[in-house]
């Protein structure tokens, strides 16, 4: 499942080969994104805020097929509401959302 804020999950796959796990969403700090793939895959998880400027990344590397988990901390960041992009071999496969609450 990729929970995409107010408690909202939607359950699907980000690309053939990939699922992912955000949480806990809504956040005042730390956010887990789990991902698990079959085959590896180059994979970027951007953060952008409302102003579209990308102001963190989370993973920006060739990941091995199996689990991996990444934390991206938000506490420095202001309320409101941030979008992750993710990006498998160059190609963006999703947009997600993430409520920052402090």
């Amino acid at each position: 499942p990729i929970v995409i804020g107010m408690d909202e999950t939607l359950n699907q796959s980000i690309a053939d080969n990939i699922t992912m796990t955000c949480y806990p969403n809504p956040t005042a700090s730390d956010v887990s994104f789990d991902i698990n793939i079959e085959e590896a895959a180059y994979v970027r998880i951007d953060i952008i805020n409302m102003l579209g400027q990308k102001v963190g990344e989370v993973f920006n590397e060739k990941l091995s097929s199996g689990q991996h988990s990444q934390k991206f901390d938000f506490s420095s960041m202001e309320n409101g509401i941030y979008f992750y992009q993710v990006f498998v071999d160059q190609a963006i496969k999703y947009n997600g959302k993430i409520v920052v609450s402090k």
